[in-house]
């Protein structure tokens, strides 16, 4: 029978000094990658690079609260095709027209004309598809947002229906529904007031970072003086990025769970693939299989 783990089981609270692949910090930035300016950052470097400073660079995954990962990109086009079937559903079932059909990237301008043409539905205002559509107006407003980055969980539960959003928390929990996302259990009585990995949190695969190794260096010895102490790496193009906030090494991913996280991570990018045929190409080929009766 397999062991069952629990979240205590993931990190080491008190890891040896020096650097190590599953390091897990708080403060790293995003350089812009993503909304928050500092997020923490799981380290992906292999060990052998890191021993001994082999490699001018520490590679890190940001990692984000649940609430943030759903107010990214990354779920976008999940809420815009629901928000949209709600939509679609409604509109036939009232004989709405014309027919409003959201941009894959939707702008303020864009969800403003649907919550108009939604107010405009008059006898469907009853209807339970009206909340739905309401709900994901609200989570992709939060998502294209710039300074929104926290989601409305009680939106994307209306949206997506509360048992149907809870089962996809679930998914993403055992990793089971996307490939470019890990989770990664809260830290519990471990976590500091002003951790940023202090909840039930996501590993980002599609958003691979790095850092001077001399900046972490600097940030894991004690200094009274964070400012003065970078400003003396100013010639680190990175160092910038640094300058408010201090990075701080919170825990250390176990060797078990680390293991599943990078092989996950490969295989996302050991993918060799292919180039895809033009849609019309695909056409074609499928007419050709279609009049081949008979044929294997």
């Amino acid at each position: 029978m397999a062991t069952l783990a629990t979240p205590d089981d993931y990190y080491d609270h008190t890891p040896e000094p020096g650097h190590a692949p599953g390091d897990i910090w708080c403060g790293m930035p995003s350089y812009g990658a993503l909304k928050q300016e500092h997020v923490a950052g799981i380290v992906i470097t292999p060990a052998c690079d890191l021993q001994n400073a082999k490699s001018e660079t520490i590679t890190y995954l940001p990692v984000l609260p649940f609430a943030a990962w759903f107010a990214t990109f990354s779920i976008l086009t999940e809420i815009r095709g629901t928000t949209q079937s709600a939509w679609g559903s409604l509109q036939t079932q009232h004989h709405l027209d014309p027919t409003f059909k959201l941009p894959r990237l939707p702008s303020a301008a864009d969800l403003a004309e649907l919550r108009k043409r939604l107010e405009e539905t008059g006898g469907a205002d009853k209807s339970p598809l009206r909340p739905r559509i309401l709900g994901g107006i609200a989570a992709m407003g939060a998502i294209i947002d710039p300074n929104g980055i926290a989601a409305d969980f009680d939106a994307l539960a209306t949206l997506f229906g509360e048992k149907e959003f809870i089962q996809r928390c679930e998914k993403l929990v055992t990793n089971s529904s996307r490939t470019d996302t890990h989770f990664l259990p809260a830290r519990g009585k471990w976590a500091l007031a002003d951790d940023s990995f202090a909840g039930h949190s996501l590993a980002l695969f599609r958003y691979p970072l790095t850092a001077p190794m001399d900046i972490l260096e600097l940030a894991g010895n004690p200094s009274s003086d964070w400012i003065a102490a970078i400003a003396e790496y100013a010639s680190l193009p990175a160092a910038r990025f640094f300058s408010l906030r201090k990075p701080v090494r919170v825990a250390r991913l176990r060797p078990t769970f680390l293991v599943d996280l990078l092989s996950r991570y490969t295989a996302l990018y050991a993918r060799v693939g292919s180039p895809d045929f033009p849609t019309p190409v695909v056409s074609f080929i499928a007419s050709e299989i279609r009049g081949r009766k008979g044929t294997s």
